[in-house]
C-alpha cells in the first residue's frame, strides 16, 4: 500500500512539474501576427461563407458560437492560432466542410484575431502557428474591455435593439 501511496506521489510530482513548465513557456504576448490585408480578406471570405451562421458582428447565434469576446476567448484563447486555421479549413463551413481551403481559413482567423482586438503587422500568419490566440490579443494591448466588432461586447453579442 504504501508503495502505491510513493508511486502516486511521485507521479503527481511529475505531472505537477511537467504543468509548470509547460505554463512556464506559453507566452504571455508576442508581437503582430498577421497582415492588414490578410485581416482584410478575411471579413471578405468572412462576410461571404460564415456570417450567415456567426453573425455579421461575430456575436454567434444558436449552434454557430460567438467568435468575438470572453466566449471565444475562453474557448480558443489557450490554443495556437494554427489550430483555428485547421479547424475552419477541415470543418466550415458546416454544410460544406473542408471547402474553404487553407488560405481563406488563413484569412478568415486573421480577420476574427483582429475582431478580438488583435493588431495587424508586417508578418503574416501562417497555417500551423504555434502562436497562442490570446497571446496575439494580449500583445495589442487588448482586454476584455474591447470591442472587437460593431455590437460585440466583452461577454459577447450585444441584445438586440
Amino acid at each position: 500500500m504504501s508503495r502505491i501511496r510513493l508511486l502516486a506521489g511521485a507521479v503527481a510530482l511529475l505531472m505537477a512539474t511537467l504543468g509548470w513548465n509547460l505554463r512556464a513557456q506559453q507566452p504571455t504576448s508576442v508581437g503582430p501576427v498577421f497582415t492588414a490585408a490578410q485581416a482584410s480578406a478575411g471579413r471578405t471570405a468572412y462576410d461571404a461563407s460564415c456570417a450567415s451562421c456567426h453573425r455579421a458582428d461575430l456575436g454567434g447565434v444558436n449552434e454557430a458560437p460567438a467568435l468575438a469576446g470572453v466566449n471565444f476567448l475562453s474557448e480558443w484563447g489557450s490554443r495556437p492560432a494554427g489550430a483555428l486555421i485547421d479547424y475552419i479549413d477541415r470543418a466550415m463551413p458546416p454544410l460544406q466542410p473542408g471547402t474553404l481551403g487553407v488560405p481563406t481559413a488563413t484569412a478568415i482567423t486573421a480577420y476574427i484575431l483582429q475582431a478580438n482586438g488583435a493588431s495587424a503587422g508586417p508578418s503574416a500568419l501562417a497555417a500551423g502557428s504555434t502562436v497562442v490566440i490570446a497571446a496575439a490579443v494580449a500583445a495589442s494591448g487588448a482586454t476584455e474591455q474591447a470591442v472587437p466588432a460593431a455590437g460585440v461586447t466583452a461577454a459577447g453579442p450585444a441584445a438586440p435593439p
